[in-house]
């Protein structure tokens, strides 16, 4: 690219273009997406577009065109409503197509839109707090070296199981790291008849020093692009998609030594959040995520949007203005209450978020749950793993919504009334919506569905029918199939919401009935910490945001002192550290996460109740036992406790007449006396 060239995009300003429809793939938020774009469902109570909207204004986007196809209207009635609209710095068009199917169909039209310059290319799902700069420069920066670099992928470093990637993502990319992280080879789909085998042609491999194989790259659909892109799309109408088509070509052309032989490289993310919301599993994850305060700055009590005003309290839930409570209401941990909502007396609202001016009776349990603004719960009512889509939703008087149940716009279940599990909920009429063909229906319901079509018997057609909605119910069942097991969370029903993150569990024994207040506040310090810790290792976040995490969110929310958070980090950093028979790997890892503990060990009072808490775990981990001498040696070599604290744990641990670990680490603690018997003789 010449020094001209250069100017002249300058003078153009930075634009993006956001998919507002499901474009690339079948829609997984049937039937709720028939009254509202999957864009403007709520996350955290705040529109999904509004992050993307927020993303992209905050690294300077001065143009965004949303391109949709469907409910058009009420995506143009929210930007104008919204904060965006009165921005100055800030251009947003909305562009309609009901002849846009694809994405190729979508890049197609949008070249009629006078694109001059480099341009991002973003899903109006996805939620980040990344620095889009940087790999605007890094694009560029290639773009001057070689023109043929057309386009640049966002990839966030998770490992495959993580909850934030669907289920079914096993995508794999190859990369030459001499080129700049060019991408080889990119491949979602894994071969059915044989999972475990992939196919790589070797000219991928041939005449390059460092191809690296990647299966921990998370797809963001993020993508910053090159305006010749949508020439190439305008040029074959054969592109379709842009992974399954386009990119497959260009990494063709690339081996084959063809024509275009244009580059696609790879941006990967470490420290910062990025994700899509793909289906209600990752919508589920991502808005603990965002409750968790992974995606800082975009949490509850940071003004975001403006007008909102959470306060983050203790236990570790989130509630707005103007929010009543009855007496003995519950409110646990990755909760949050919307302004305006009223909670029953003794109500339990656990790990759900509730949006606003919602109506929750007495004896109301909501668990693991999503309650849209204008929902009503009445008396004694049960919703567990469910979405509640407000605006009408009523569920009757000790009803009951079980797992992984829709209730779509409008749909009211009768008093007692108990809705079987996975049964999706709606008003809309039986249509071609309903009669999509079995490719949608795999996508939509998990591989292994038994229902080939849908029979159009009048319990389609019937919205009051008491066997569907029980007695002054209204609804009916979208997709009637009551023999199948809908699996619309991600991973089955017995692995939806009501399963805490596995990255969260604790390590301490289910509470009892009769478990205090004081233990139940305790149990979801040490779940929060254990969540917070892992994830930092397993995804080598920076230690100072772990840090930060727990000194400046979950110590003041759970008043809880430096050394309770000490005791609380250790357990879980020694689980994900500790390699059986590798105590080289061991003492390494503890050299750079031990700094996790550092900050919370304030004097030796807390060295001494780590000790204690060493002890603990040791009694619990048969491998922690095995090897106490080991991480006591670390622990004092990284100076988390003093030798003189060693030495008084010793002392009382005797005096006591529990003596198991002081044998266990007999050779050290000798070793540690003679060390200071040698240094009292020279200094004698």
């Amino acid at each position: 690219m010449s020094r001209d060239d250069e100017l002249l995009e300058d003078k153009h300003p930075l634009q993006a273009v956001v998919f507002c429809d499901s474009l690339d793939s079948c829609p997984k938020f049937r039937p709720v997406t028939l009254d509202v774009p999957k864009v403007l469902m709520p996350l955290v109570n705040v529109p999904m577009l509004d992050y993307v909207i927020e993303l992209l204004a905050a690294n300077g986007t001065q143009e965004i065109y949303l391109f949709c196809r469907s409910h058009a209207d009420k995506l143009i009635a929210h930007v104008e409503a919204s904060k965006f609209s009165t921005m100055e710095s800030l251009k947003i068009e909305t562009v309609v197509s009901q002849g846009a199917w694809t994405e190729g169909d979508a890049l197609r039209e949008m070249s009629e839109f006078g694109i001059k310059s480099d341009f991002i290319l973003i899903s109006g799902d996805v939620v980040s707090n990344m620095d889009l700069q940087k790999v605007l420069a890094e694009h560029k920066e290639r773009r001057t070296r070689d023109k043929r670099c057309i386009m640049t992928m966002v990839f966030k470093e998770v490992p495959p199981a993580h909850p934030t990637r669907p289920v079914h993502d096993k995508t794999l990319v190859a990369l030459d790291l001499d080129a700049s992280n060019q991408i080889l080879h990119f491949d979602q789909i894994a071969d059915k008849s044989n999972p475990s085998l992939v196919r790589i042609e070797s000219k991928v491999f041939e005449g390059r020093d460092v191809v690296q194989l990647r299966h921990d790259l998370m797809d963001c659909n993020i993508l910053v692009c090159s305006p010749e892109i949508l020439d190439r799309f305008v040029d074959d109408f054969d592109f379709n998609e842009i992974r399954s088509d386009f990119l497959s070509s260009v990494l063709a052309d690339m081996l084959s030594d063809r024509l275009h032989d244009n580059k696609v490289h790879a941006y990967i993310l470490k420290d910062q959040y990025a994700a899509k919301i793909q289906d209600l599993q990752t919508y589920k994850h991502i808005s603990r995520d965002i409750l968790r305060r992974w995606v800082y700055p975009i949490v509850p009590d940071g003004n975001f949007p403006t007008g909102c005003q959470y306060t983050y309290c203790r236990g570790g839930f989130y509630k707005e203005v103007n929010v009543q409570t009855g007496p003995d209401v519950t409110i646990e941990t990755d909760s949050l209450i919307g302004e305006g909502t009223v909670i029953g007396e003794g109500s339990v609202v656990k790990g759900s978020i509730i949006g606003r001016n919602c109506i929750i009776g007495t004896g109301v349990t909501v668990e693991n749950s999503f309650v849209w603004s204008g929902s009503e719960l009445c008396d004694g009512c049960s919703v567990k793993c469910a979405l509640v889509c407000g605006s009408g939703v009523k569920v009757g008087k000790n009803a009951i919504v079980s797992e992984g149940c829709i209730l779509s716009f409008g749909v009211r279940l009768g008093a007692g009334f108990q809705l079987p599990a996975g049964h999706r909920m709606t008003l809309n009429p039986v249509d071609e919506m309903d009669m999509e063909d079995d490719d949608e229906f795999e996508m939509e319901f998990g591989a292994g569905g038994e229902q080939e079509g849908v029979e159009q018997d009048e319990s389609c057609h019937n919205l009051e029918d008491p066997k569907a909605v029980g007695v002054d119910g209204r609804g009916r069942l979208w997709r009637p199939n009551p023999d199948h097991e809908v699996d619309v969370w991600g991973g089955g029903l017995q692995d939806s919401l009501e399963q805490v993150d596995q990255d969260s569990e604790s390590s301490a024994d289910e509470s009892s009935d009769d478990q205090d207040e004081h233990d139940l506040d305790q149990q979801g310090f040490t779940a929060e910490v254990s969540g917070t810790v892992k994830r930092g290792v397993t995804e080598k976040l920076k230690i100072s945001n772990v840090v930060l995490e727990i000194r400046s969110s979950l110590k003041p929310a759970y008043d809880k002192s430096f050394g309770e958070c000490a005791c609380a980090i250790l357990p879980p950093l020694l689980d994900e550290i500790l390699v059986p028979g590798n105590q080289a790997k061991f003492k390494a890892s503890f050299g750079v996460w031990n700094k996790l503990v550092q900050p919370f060990v304030v004097d030796q009072e807390v060295q001494i109740d780590l000790m204690y808490e060493l002890c603990e775990y040791a009694d619990s981990r048969p491998e922690a036992g095995k090897n106490f001498q080991l991480i006591l040696n670390a622990m004092y070599d990284e100076e988390l406790v003093e030798e003189e604290v060693i030495l008084r744990w010793e002392k009382q641990a005797e005096q006591e007449g529990d003596t198991k670990w002081v044998q266990a680490s007999k050779a050290f603690l000798t070793w540690l006396k003679e060390a200071e018997s040698e240094e009292e003789s020279q200094e004698d």
